[in-house]
């Protein structure tokens, strides 16, 4: 396994701190002992999930993993403590791997101390240290990783950021009978590759002993361990792909993998992503494919063990039918047989007798007499051969007795044949549902391969709800009774029109230079947004009463002796009145998730909601998975409350 040298963990750290300080800590999973999954949210970049694997170093992911149904203890500890609690800092001590999270939570500072060397531990403190949990209880003779304890770092050992010659040459001291490699490797920690890449660089033999190097070839190997160490804060991460899979990951090009197959990507963080969780992926794909594989294996040997019943039943009826049909085609000769025999025993032959006569007949050329094969006396059967058919007769019975037989054989297998056939039906279903089920699964599996992460620059409109009209005016209105006065405050200008419904708890939208450029159709879309985006949708309203009026109108001045509330507004003089029904349309304008009336989104795949019953989060989902985007994005543009799809 792959493990994250101090340096590597070094990338992350500071990728995370120039780019995550101040997220939000939205989700907490602990899918395993070892693994915490942390989902950051932070305004402009959406979420990332950050998954600090302890043993094996950290990295900021795109892959979607199944989480826990039932969360560990643990989980449900950090949860209560940091659910909603705001990233101030990430600090990794000197070259240790250890990673320490600080967070501000309405109970105070929090760490969050990510050991990641042996088999791993996750620490909460307070501001003082003191531990408040931990992953795993730890008791050395140095220190207790339990709860009320000071949490005490351990011992600091070399730190490689900080190396001097003196340093290098005081580790050498100990490593003369080892190999060069080795005590790069060991003696400072910079793990295999990067040891081999020193040796490339200095161009020495890496099995060498270090007691046999000479002064200058020291030194060459000193400047290629700090030439090395510079190379950690460039931006030219790689992944090493081997038949089109990651098999490594590295912050910059190294000279040893010059003949090898390499993919550049964005960040040393993408790259390890790339190497470990595709490996991961890879796994859960081929568990999920081989539990489903077992089980259809299972099913589909019933399935055929039925479908050869069924055949044989079908074969063996057909093949009694046509017993049956020979014995009336051959009737007139059977019968004269049944009724010689019957004289002959009457007679008081033996049955010896009788079988000597009826073979001699045989060469008579009678057709009843070559029909004869033989005579069971125990049971009093003959055996005839007729149309290549054998049948057996009862001489104390009649032939119709024979055929009512083998009609009722027939009708049993009519039943037989029904049975199975229903059952082989059942397992055939039963094989239909595994498989579409599979299909659904491993769908899922593959929608977790990760796309290229695209920081799409967004507007100033995007923080609100908003459209452009069929003529190509700006609509936008509040989410909230703080945007609400945001939109008004900051951006309401003197040639807009302003948009509410007659009921509290709607958005105000502004139609932007609305008032000399406005159709009757933009108006009309601005309104029934309005209307949709009001609480009128979830009170199931079919139609809401919107107005419109000039900024000049609307003020945050309050009647004598009256407040307006955060988000509200007075509203003076003569109203325009429309009546909309409501309606939001969800679909994919210029690469962007947007919401609005059927008229504004009219790319690609467009659904229409009403006001209606089923959950926003299950509609969300839905028309996610149908236009390609995130679940986020779609929630973003929903009117709240319950809606159908038409």
């Amino acid at each position: 396994m792959r493990i994250l040298t101090s340096l590597e963990l070094r990338i992350v750290v500071n990728e995370l701190k120039e780019n995550y300080l101040n997220s939000k800590l939205a989700k907490i999973y602990l899918p395993k002992t070892r693994i915490l999954r942390l989902e950051l949210h932070r305004a402009g970049r959406g979420r990332s999930t950050l998954i600090v694997d302890s043993g094996v170093g950290m990295y900021l992911s795109k892959f979607n993993f199944e989480n826990p149904t039932v969360p560990p203890a643990f989980a449900m500890f950090l949860r209560r403590h940091l659910l909603q609690a705001t990233l101030k800092d990430v600090v990794q001590r000197g070259s240790e791997r250890i990673v320490e999270f600080r967070f501000n939570t309405k109970n105070g500072t929090r760490f969050l101390i990510c050991e990641l060397f042996g088999k791993g531990n996750f620490i909460l403190t307070d501001t003082n240290y003191v531990i408040l949990n931990s992953a795993v209880i730890q008791s050395t003779k140095d220190r207790n990783i339990r709860k009320g304890e000071t949490y005490d770092y351990p011992k600091q050992g070399f730190d490689i950021l900080n190396l001097t010659r003196s340093d290098f040459d005081k580790g050498l001291s100990k490593w003369k009978e080892h190999s060069i490699v080795k005590y790069l490797a060991s003696g400072l920690g910079l793990g295999g590759k990067y040891s081999e890449e020193v040796c490339t660089r200095a161009d020495v033999d890496k099995s060498k002993q270090v007691g046999l190097f000479s002064d200058k070839e020291l030194t060459k190997v000193f400047d290629s361990v700090l030439e090395l160490i510079t190379g950690f804060g460039s931006e030219s991460a790689i992944v090493v792909m081997d038949d089109g899979k990651a098999v490594n990951a590295f912050p910059f090009v190294l000279k040893s993998l010059e003949d090898s197959e390499v993919k550049k990507v964005g960040s040393f963080s993408e790259a390890v992503d790339l190497l470990f969780s595709e490996g991961r992926v890879s796994e859960v794909r081929k568990q999920k494919s081989s539990a489903f594989d077992k089980r259809l294996a299972k099913v589909e040997k019933i399935v055929e063990s039925q479908r050869k019943s069924v055949e044989m039943l079908k074969a063996k009826q057909a093949e009694l039918k046509s017993t049956i049909e020979v014995v009336y085609r051959n009737y007139q000769y059977i019968s004269k047989i049944v009724e010689r025999l019957n004289k002959a025993r009457e007679a008081g032959h033996s049955w010896p007798e009788i079988v000597e006569a009826a073979e001699k007949e045989r060469e008579s050329g009678l057709v009843e007499a070559e029909m004869f094969r033989s005579i069971n006396p125990e049971e009093k059967l003959v055996v005839l051969e007729i149309e290549d058919h054998t049948v057996e007769l009862n001489l104390d019975k009649k032939i119709e007795n024979f055929t009512d037989e083998l009609y009722n054989q027939v009708k049993n297998m009519n039943s037989k044949i029904s049975g199975a056939e229903r059952t082989m039906n059942k397992y055939i279903a039963d094989r239909d549902k595994l498989l579409a089920k599979k299909s659904e699964v491993m769908d899922s599996v593959e929608s977790s391969l990760p796309t290229a992460r695209e920081v799409v620059k967004k507007e100033w409109y995007e923080k609100f709800r908003w459209f452009f009209t069929s003529s190509g005016l700006l609509a936008v209105g509040g989410r909230d009774a703080t945007s609400n006065e945001m939109v008004i405050k900051k951006h309401m200008e003197i040639e807009d029109w302003v948009f509410h419904t007659s009921m509290a708890g709607s958005p105000f939208f502004l139609l932007k230079k609305g008032k000399d450029k406005a159709s009757e159709e933009d108006i009309e879309e601005v309104a029934i947004a309005t209307a949709s985006y009001s609480r009128a949708w979830k009170n199931g309203y079919s139609t809401q009463e919107v107005f419109y009026v000039r900024p000049e109108q609307v003020s945050k001045k309050a009647e004598a002796g009256e407040y307006l509330t955060k988000g509200s507004f007075m509203v003076r003089g003569k109203k325009n009145i429309l009546n909309p029904e409501l309606e939001v349309c969800v679909g994919v304008v210029n690469g962007k998730v947007v919401g609005g009336p059927r008229t504004v989104v009219v790319e690609g795949d467009v659904y229409c909601l009403v006001p209606g019953k089923t959950k926003k989060s299950d509609i969300a989902k839905k028309i996610a998975q149908k236009l390609g985007r995130s679940v986020d994005e779609v929630m973003s543009v929903l009117p709240n409350g319950n809606s159908d799809l038409v």
